[in-house]
């Protein structure tokens, strides 16, 4: 695949999808009726079809007004990705909010949750983004419920994304509505990791590494198999990072033994490009990896854990 279509294309995840990963990585949809073999079984019903729901189209070419080529230069674009700043300011302290009070069964509903989840977000990013020397500006949260052109392209309704032309987080209902159809207490943890995971991104395009992996991808890469490294690379750090919230604030979510903590290992276990269908681009990184970089984290909810340049081509495949 070129890089251009994996620069215009869905480079997503919702973020880790939870049903959900990218744009055009997959995520078993909350499972079959036995549980990973690292834990122990659980009653919850899972849906046995995998599927590649959400995602996040970082389309930074359009509508930003940047000119890359001399915006950055290869080094400076290096540098950015590799030894950013917000990798030394440490531990991300907890929101302490607890999780939203309502039922991701509506759109109003599911637009309150997402608007209450959001603040708590930039409760605990503001400081590390702050720290690192950056401006921090929140971003918008978009709940939708039919499918409408956006800054970054169409949005068709089914999967979560960030657009960083928008500074906007965009969220469609109508998935999160099936999932709590079939399960509603796997869906609130999906959920959880995703809007986390899509906000990444924007802790990403803030810190300016998003517009450092688009200029590498665009002007220094050369082959499609580095373009794609390169996106895995931006897309388990979202994931990474998106589980430093979680575990940061893993009391007052519930995240914990006894609470929520087998469906959101669970989860993270089960995002990755495994899902996707047969011959789609490999944009988020395989299961293994993408449960090591949630793992990585969840536990040590740090920013600097989730360093994805830093590591080999291996723990990124």
């Amino acid at each position: 695949m070129s890089s251009s279509i994996i620069r215009r294309g869905l480079v997503a995840a919702a973020a880790l999808a939870l049903t959900a990963v990218t744009a055009m990585s997959g995520v078993a949809s909350n499972a079959a009726t036995t549980a990973p073999p690292s834990q122990a079984p659980d009653p919850f019903i899972r849906p046995t079809t995998p599927t590649h729901g959400d995602g996040d189209w970082n389309m930074l070419g359009k509508s930003t007004g940047l000119t890359y080529k001399t915006a950055l230069t290869p080094t400076s674009a290096w540098n950015t990705v590799k030894y950013n700043k917000i990798y030394k300011t440490g531990r991300v302290y907890p929101s302490k909010c607890g999780q939203p009070k309502y039922a991701l069964n509506g759109s109003a509903n599911i637009r309150a949750w997402h608007l209450s989840y959001g603040y708590c977000l930039n409760k605990s990013w503001v400081g590390k983004v702050q720290a690192a020397g950056y401006k921090f500006v929140a971003p918008t949260w978009v709940i939708y419920s039919k499918p409408f052109q956006t800054p970054c392209g169409y949005a068709n309704g089914t999967r979560a994304f960030y657009c960083s032309a928008s500074r906007g987080i965009y969220i469609p209902v109508k998935p999160i509505i099936d999932r709590y159809k079939i399960n509603a207490r796997h869906n609130l943890v999906a959920v959880m990791q995703t809007a986390a995971h899509e906000y990444a991104h924007h802790v990403q395009a803030m810190t300016g590494i998003l517009n450092a992996q688009y200029y590498r991808q665009q002007y220094v890469l050369n082959t499609s198999a580095k373009d794609l490294e390169e996106n895995r690379r931006m897309e388990l750090q979202a994931t990474c990072w998106a589980s430093v919230y979680v575990g940061t604030n893993r009391g007052y979510l519930g995240v914990t033994p006894g609470g929520r903590l087998n469906d959101y290992k669970w989860v993270i276990s089960h995002i990755g490009d495994d899902y996707n269908p047969p011959g789609a681009p490999r944009t988020h990184g395989t299961r293994v990896n993408n449960n090591w970089w949630a793992t990585n984290g969840f536990n040590y909810m740090n920013a600097g854990s989730c360093a994805t340049w830093n590591g080999s081509s291996s723990i990124v495949a």
